[in-house]
């Protein structure tokens, strides 16, 4: 089924939205358009608590804050990272961006 499952009915549209919006920010790789991805992730969070891609996307947040190195601390950063890539897992542990998200982010906790 996918990552539609999640997406269901009115709410599901407006989840399936602000993620995607959130998306197309963290996905520019700067620091000003990653600061407005935070904001619409928290909003995802609220709104789709049951939803891994909110989750995901608050984890590709703190991965850019790694690499702007713009929370002074980039261990912190990738620990966070990972805890919200764990908690998209434990929602549906077979959906392959998580996956490849995690894996891309463990070896960065030895910084």
């Amino acid at each position: 089924m996918g990552y539609g499952k999640f997406y269901g009915g009115k709410q599901g549209l407006d989840c399936y939205l602000k993620i995607m919006e959130g998306n197309d920010l963290v996905f520019r790789r700067n620091p000003k358009d990653n600061n407005l991805a935070r904001r619409i992730a928290e909003e995802a969070l609220t709104m789709c608590p049951d939803v891994p891609m909110a989750y995901l996307l608050m984890a590709y947040v703190h991965s850019n804050d790694y690499w702007f190195d713009s929370t002074g601390s980039q261990l912190d950063s990738v620990e966070k990272a990972i805890e919200l890539v764990q908690k998209a897992l434990a929602l549906d542990d077979t959906l392959p961006r998580p996956i490849v998200s995690w894996l891309s982010l463990y070896p960065k906790k030895r910084v």
